[in-house]
């Protein structure tokens, strides 16, 4: 793909829309650079909206959620993340909201990737302290796998090790470019705050305190 379509899509993933303006870099001339946006609509990568602005399609998700916006590489595997839910004395989980597609605007647990040769507690306490500038000792509770399909096509796919936690150390860094972490009070009533599977994983633990679980969730 060519780097200006790289650099459409990488904007996009940080916003559910935006104008022309907001996408277009300076120093790319307008005739080449609506061209390319026009090969990623034709492709059904990106959308027009009724309001002149642009986001991606389902596809365009799909593929955000494969590459790697610093490099440009597709990753085609399911992914591999720790999540870590980590409660405090008053009750409340931190959660973290994100701030990139897909999934953008919802809140979870915090995760991240397994990084090649790391153990999994190694890596699990590397992501939670890499997110939220804090330390806390984990216990690997079970594992979940979720997938998520929208209008038809697959857009996340990815074994989630489960970790739990208690009032961590440190700061809180609450905020980076592509999400931001708060405390807050699990709302069950509001499902669609959250990203696909949270519920269902914040059942499982709360459900089995003391008991590693495994489950499979499909969302469509």
């Amino acid at each position: 793909m060519h780097y200006i379509q790289l650099k459409i899509l990488s904007a996009l993933t940080l916003t559910d829309s935006a104008r022309y303006s907001q996408i277009k870099p300076k120093d790319i001339e307008s005739n080449l650079f609506i061209y390319h946006l026009r090969q990623l609509i034709k492709a059904k990568l990106v959308v027009k909206n009724a309001d002149g602005t642009y986001s991606l399609s389902s596809a365009g998700k799909a593929y955000a959620d494969k590459v790697s916006m610093s490099s440009y590489k597709l990753r085609s595997q399911a992914k591999i993340v720790n999540l870590i839910a980590c409660e405090n004395k008053a009750g409340k989980f931190l959660l973290y909201r994100r701030k990139r597609q897909p999934f953008i605007g919802l809140a979870g647990f915090p995760y991240g990737k397994v990084h090649l040769g790391e153990t999994i507690k190694e890596s699990s306490e590397r992501e939670f302290n890499e997110k939220t500038n804090m330390n806390a000792r984990l216990s690997h509770r079970g594992d979940v796998y979720v997938t998520v399909f929208s209008d038809g096509t697959l857009i996340s796919h990815t074994l989630f090790h489960i970790h739990t936690g208690t009032n961590p150390r440190g700061k809180l860094k609450e905020e980076t470019p592509i999400g931001y972490c708060y405390w807050e009070t699990i709302d069950e009533n509001n499902p669609g705050d959250y990203f696909p599977g949270f519920l269902e994983i914040y059942r499982l633990i709360k459900a089995k305190p003391r008991q590693r679980f495994f489950a499979e969730y499909t969302f469509q």
